[in-house]
């Protein structure tokens, strides 16, 4: 890169960093230093757009970015950099990103790393996030980054090569094993989403150590969750929800299925009348996440769909009748029994006072706690059973 670029990308990097401060997502001093001292356009060289009408990626070049390309950089959205060949009849999938500059600092920020930590990063991406967990170790401290991809550990190597002062050591690895060699680690930081956590890392976890990883637990419900392990059992809490490329490999037990047309559907206003009317679109995706979420906690199966312009829960049942639940009105395609169970799951949802994702506790193992701890809810994931319970006490902040 030239010396005129290179002002320009250091130039959108201190406006990005202060505006992550303003919005909130910064708030730790030497998690804006980290970001100051990392400039995120010298870890990324192309991104890729996906086109729908065309129904392909499109590859964006950004080896030499002018103040456009340096746009996209460093807006707050993650960002593709690898797909993967399609199939013969199917789509090239997203394989890899640079994650969206917002949620990594929260998320760093979450970890409560510290110099002098271990740390293991399962998926090196890009290799910016390894990077910046470098500057916060340091003195004393190490980052052992994983990722399935050849080529992403490639790129990630010439990306880091010049923070050759930041203790960051790259492995071409199947991140769902963790990297036993360097365990145990005080910090473990997942950043692609898992359809359970994996035992490596619970056995890998130093004792009085975090792992924090996204879990996607069904189609759209998709939360980081942090907490510790003692004794093989994990215990913690739902942080934030966060949309990741799913880790390669990782068996779901859910399928994601195709919408009947509206036209089968019965109308009905939605029991929550015109409360939503006029409101942000923020605040109907928190209570829609949040009612999500609780129905899947409750046995239902889950997914979202648009409807009217925004996000819709879909409760499925079987025998394929379906309740979609949208801010302006239900769509029914289901006999009187169902569309009482579905008016059932909201009443119970008030009931509890709307509890949000973040506002439950967690017991993974494997096996379910004894008939002393009563749970509200027990879903079977596919190593843990994971056992939730309601916080006794909700004091409950911006956001989620």
């Amino acid at each position: 890169m030239t010396d005129h670029i290179e002002k320009l990308g250091q130039r959108a990097n201190t406006e990005m960093v202060q505006s992550l401060i303003l919005w909130g997502a910064i708030a730790v001093p030497e998690v804006a230093q980290a970001f100051l001292h990392t400039p995120r356009h010298h870890f990324i060289e192309e991104v890729y757009c996906f086109d729908a009408k065309a129904k392909e990626w499109r590859k964006l070049a950004l080896d030499q970015p002018g103040e456009r390309e340096l746009q996209t950089v460093y807006s707050d959205r993650a960002l593709v950099v690898r797909v993967q060949a399609p199939t013969p009849g199917a789509m090239a999938q997203a394989v890899s990103s640079s994650s969206q500059p917002s949620l990594m600092a929260e998320m760093i920020q979450d970890a409560l790393v510290q110099p002098g930590h271990n740390v293991l990063e399962i998926g090196t991406g890009t290799g910016y996030n390894a990077a910046l967990l470098g500057w916060l170790v340091r003195p004393g401290g190490s980052v052992h980054t994983l990722d399935i991809e050849a080529q992403v550990v490639g790129r990630a190597h010439e990306h880091l090569s010049r923070y050759a002062d930041r203790p960051v050591h790259i492995y071409h690895r199947d991140g769902r094993f963790g990297l036993p060699e360097h365990a145990p680690y005080d910090r473990i930081v997942v950043t692609a989403s898992a359809a359970d956590l994996e035992p490596a890392w619970l056995e890998q976890l130093a004792p009085g150590g975090l792992l924090q990883a996204p879990v996607h637990f069904a189609p759209g419900l998709c939360f980081v969750v942090r907490g510790t392990v003692h004794d093989g059992v994990f215990t913690g809490h739902l942080t934030r929800p966060a949309y990741f490329i799913p880790l390669q490999g990782t068996p779901h037990d859910w399928e994601i299925t195709r919408p009947a047309p509206w036209q089968r559907y019965r109308a009905q206003p939605p029991p929550w009348g015109k409360t939503f009317s006029g409101r942000g679109a923020q605040e109907w995706l928190r209570f829609v996440l949040s009612l999500g979420f609780f129905a899947w906690l409750k046995g239902h199966q889950v997914q979202y769909r648009e409807l009217d312009g925004r996000t819709a829960l879909e409760l499925d049942y079987p025998g394929g009748q379906k309740c979609l639940l949208g801010h302006k009105r239900w769509l029914l395609e289901c006999d009187p029994d169902t569309e009482g169970a579905c008016r059932t799951v909201y009443e119970d949802f008030l009931r509890m006072a709307a509890p949000r994702p973040t506002e439950y506790r967690c017991r993974v193992a494997p096996e379910p706690a004894s008939a002393v701890h009563q749970a509200f809810a027990i879903r079977k994931l596919p190593y843990f059973v994971w056992s939730w319970e309601l916080f006794s006490r909700r004091e409950r902040a911006w956001g989620y």
